[in-house]
């Protein structure tokens, strides 16, 4: 029983933030705040060190404030995270959120991001809460996203 969990674990162990890895992910997200906002994305990761990341995303969220906003999210954060069969992490990064409300105009912001990705051969799943703090604040939001990863 030992040597199988022993295989299991160095068989998923290479497949979290192991060196060169990257994977893919597929996310649904919700944003709470003063406006409710449901939305999906992608993110792509590439492990730059054992422990550090790099992701870029897009994303939707579609907001249900009165004047049913649209928001496009392009951002990009630096990770460091525990590599093995479940990787929790924590993060930082930039973006630039583009904005469809009658009063507010695209901007650009910042998050912090913990998480926790469950990885198995290739395949995982990913949860992650954030804040994000834009220049409009009206859009400063906690955020749950929730998704499936692919690594390659």
């Amino acid at each position: 029983i030992m040597a199988l969990v022993g295989l299991v674990f160095c068989m998923t162990a290479g497949s979290s933030f192991a060196l060169g890895r990257s994977g893919l992910t597929v996310y649904g997200t919700y944003w709470d705040g003063e406006n409710t906002g449901y939305g999906a994305g992608l993110k792509y990761s590439k492990s730059l060190i054992d422990i550090v990341s790099v992701d870029g995303r897009a994303g939707y969220v579609r907001f249900d404030d009165a004047a049913h906003s649209d928001m496009a999210p392009l951002e990009v954060a630096f990770n460091l995270g525990f590599p093995g069969p479940v990787t929790p992490y924590a993060g930082v990064g930039l973006g630039y959120y583009l904005i469809d409300h009658p009063v507010f105009d695209s901007s650009s912001g910042y998050f912090g991001q913990i998480g926790l990705e469950f990885t198995l051969i290739k395949v995982g799943a990913v949860v992650e809460l954030r804040y994000m703090d834009l220049e409009t604040d009206y859009f400063d939001d906690l955020s749950l996203n929730a998704g499936i990863v692919l690594k390659f």
